[in-house]
């Protein structure tokens, strides 16, 4: 049960809700007890009742503060999560709120920055800008122009509090909505924003695409004062710009809209292609252009981060999708678990199949990656997949630097651009010393199960033997089982086959006859355990 103070937020927000249409489902959900009063006092006009209800949650979200406003633009990042039209809906939210007054921003700068506050002089105070978490305003730091980005007061004590009620939001309505998962997005939309709202994690971001882009003159990325910075604070240099989205200032410049596209496509491919690490939300109002033609990034807050291992699935799926292999992506996916609790595989591989013959069969010039990323979306949804929150950010990015490079140049080819930089990835992902890499790294997994195997299974057939397991079988899901296990030792098979041949051509890699013999005989290996697999469709 939510706490005095709770309960007094609790029923701010129920009122908001009521206010906007939503009685009936708060009611169906357990949590009609806390309303008391509040659905005979705040009654939908009929104007609110016509609008559809993603209309109504954004502005739902608008009133609430914050939190929500963060969870609506978490939640229109993720239309797997929430009906593509409400998703749609909520990137209308602006994050735009009224400034804290200046007092209670400097009374904070001192608190945090201590002596080191008198370091900065002539601070604006009138902000340049005012969302619901922080406030930006400009100053001078040595002979630098210099932005604070100052978190407002009170924020975090009202997101713990609202975080808590959205919990509790999470469970009651779990059973109504337990298709959209609501207790796993609520745990990784909290992780999101507590991350956001420690400065300190910004602040790593932003040194690290510093060292990426460094010496890269397509690319500016602001100096940031470790020194000024804290937990609620951070400081960085102010960089002068036009919007990127401003064609008619930037041919005022004299710089041409056709290589800023270029640019900008450059920017972001080479950030999710080469480093795996990007920038997770590249709108118009994070990207300006310099004087010097250079692009500059601002808002560090939210990162995309694509770890080894979905690094590989991802080049698996890139692979599945230049040779027409549907099912190639399905494992891919399947080592991510995103295909975990799905039953009809054959429909998923089918439906694959046609987007994949669809989008190849365009020019490349033809294909928009916002259409296709949207398709993707469409199947995730049908079958129930689970994607990562990374892949969904990629995505994402890649369809906001299209449409950015459209408006810029009605003629950028996106898919064009892109196709070098899945090249050079790939080429990355499967060179020689790479795969020898994750081939010892597994060697050495399969040598430690080796080791344990005879005494587990000794402890095993022993606890057997004295009944001390019992087991309930389903016979219906033997075969199915049985093909799975069939079909997953068969590519482990082939998998130590290549493994083992990529090995002994590095280390016999100056002994020529050696390395046709045992190539020729690895062949013939591959060859006989392809054809059985083959003919008794366990591939």
């Amino acid at each position: 049960m939510p706490g005095v103070i709770h309960l007094k937020r609790l029923q701010e927000i129920l009122s908001v809700f009521v206010r906007f249409g939503f009685t009936q489902a708060i009611e169906t959900s357990g949590l009609g007890s806390y309303l008391g009063n509040i659905k005979r006092i705040f009654v939908p006009t009929p104007k609110i009742e016509r609008m559809r209800i993603g209309q109504r949650l954004t502005d739902v979200f608008s009133r609430l503060g914050p939190t929500f406003i963060k969870l609506g633009q978490f939640l229109s990042t993720r239309p797997d999560l929430i009906p593509e039209s409400i998703a749609n809906d909520l990137r209308a939210l602006q994050d735009r709120v009224p400034p804290v007054p200046f007092e209670k921003i400097e009374s904070l700068l001192k608190s945090e920055l201590g002596s080191r506050y008198q370091d900065l002089y002539e601070i604006d105070p009138v902000p340049a800008g005012s969302a619901s978490i922080a406030q930006v305003h400009q100053a001078r730091y040595g002979d630098r122009t210099v932005v604070i980005k100052v978190q407002k007061p009170g924020v975090r004590e009202q997101v713990k509090t609202d975080l808590e009620i959205l919990n509790l939001f999470a469970t009651s309505f779990g059973e109504i909505i337990s298709q959209f998962r609501p207790k796993e997005t609520m745990m990784i939309f909290e992780r999101e924003l507590r991350r956001e709202l420690n400065f300190l994690n910004e602040y790593r971001n932003i040194v690290r695409f510093k060292n990426f882009f460094s010496g890269d003159p397509d690319v500016l990325v602001p100096e940031v004062y470790r020194e000024l910075t804290t937990e609620k604070v951070l400081v960085m240099d102010h960089v002068g710009g036009v919007k990127i989205t401003n064609v008619e200032k930037i041919v005022s410049l004299g710089l041409n809209p056709r290589e800023i596209a270029r640019r900008a496509g450059h920017l972001v491919f080479k950030q999710l292609f080469e480093f795996g690490f990007f920038h997770g939300d590249p709108h118009p109002g994070n990207l300006f252009i310099h004087s010097s033609g250079a692009i500059t990034l601002l808002d560090f807050g939210i990162v995309g981060y694509l770890d080894d291992r979905t690094k590989d699935a991802l080049a698996e799926i890139l692979i599945g999708y230049l040779y027409q292999e549907p099912k190639r992506i399905i494992y891919a996916l399947d080592d991510l678990g995103v295909t975990e609790g799905v039953v009809a595989e054959a429909g998923l591989e089918r439906d694959l199949g046609e987007l994949i013959d669809r989008i190849q069969h365009l020019p490349k010039s033809e294909i928009v990656l916002k259409d296709a990323v949207a398709e993707i979306i469409a199947i995730v949804r049908t079958y129930g997949l689970k994607f990562p929150q990374q892949l969904f950010l990629l995505g994402r990015s890649l369809a906001l630097i299209e449409e950015i490079g459209v408006r810029l140049d009605p003629n950028f080819d996106a898919v064009g651009q892109l196709g070098p930089y899945v090249d050079r990835f790939l080429k990355r992902r499967y060179r020689a010393e790479r795969v020898l890499k994750r081939f010892a790294a597994h060697w050495a997994d399969l040598s430690s199960l080796l080791r344990i195997l005879p005494s587990s299974l000794r402890r095993i057939l022993s606890r057997l033997a004295r009944e001390e397991y019992r087991f309930s079988v389903d016979v219906r899901s033997l075969d199915s089982l049985s093909a799975s296990i069939e079909r997953g030792f068969n590519r482990l098979t082939l998998a130590i086959i290549s493994s083992a041949v990529v090995l002994v051509s590095v280390l016999f890699s100056d002994k020529l006859v050696i390395r046709i013999i045992l190539f020729g005989l690895a062949f013939v290996l591959i060859l006989v355990a392809l054809t059985g697999m083959i003919h008794s469709r366990r591939l």
